[in-house]
């Protein structure tokens, strides 16, 4: 193979990629444009809500109780050796609440919610529903991705959001008096 054969399948390789890229960007742009232009469709909005975040909420919950097992195993023997075993709790919680919570949450609905939007578009493809919209003059990309984008926008941010709310410091139970003065400075 010549030098001049590899720049060409390198120089094809590039332009395919950035044909790959101006569609992406395209379609992108078009998805954006149909978020605002009406008819909307609340219904089909509200389904894919609960297919993103409450149907994503019981995995999300069960991977975030085997992670905090996992870290409370893991730090109580670093805790043990200073003595500070009793901090386990707090430590757990600030870190899978501030730290992990929201990353967690994140990969699970992006995992989850993500491979059943792919699902169902493999569907549609498979079954020829796209095919069929573009023969009634019905825009795809409008039917099966805005809603989504609508709802995908809205959902997992609350969800990251609720997750990663900082603590409130617990307030004492019983209020502190005011300090006094000493009897002997009030003469």
């Amino acid at each position: 193979m010549s030098i001049v054969e590899m720049i060409e399948r390198l120089g094809a390789l590039v332009l395919d990629g950035i044909v790959r890229l101006g569609a992406f960007v395209l379609f992108l742009l078009n998805s954006v444009f149909y978020v605002f232009v009406p008819p909307f469709k609340p219904r089909l909005w509200i389904r894919q809500i609960r297919i993103i975040g409450a149907d994503s909420l019981f995995l999300i919950i069960l991977i975030g109780g085997f992670t905090g097992m996992v870290l409370g195993l893991q730090g109580y023997n670093t805790l043990r050796r200073f003595g500070s075993d009793g901090a386990l709790g707090t430590v757990v919680a600030l870190v899978l609440v501030r730290e992990l919570g929201p990353v967690l949450a994140a990969l699970m609905i992006a995992a989850r919610a993500g491979s059943a939007m792919a699902a169902e578009l493999g569907s549609m493809q498979s079954t020829e529903q796209i095919d069929a919209l573009t023969v009634m003059a019905i825009n795809p990309a409008r039917v099966m991705t805005i809603e989504m984008t609508k709802a995908r926008r809205g959902r997992s941010t609350k969800i990251a959001e609720i997750i990663s709310r900082p603590h409130r410091k617990p307030e004492a139970p019983f209020p502190r008096p005011p300090d006094r003065a000493a009897p002997s400075a009030r003469r």
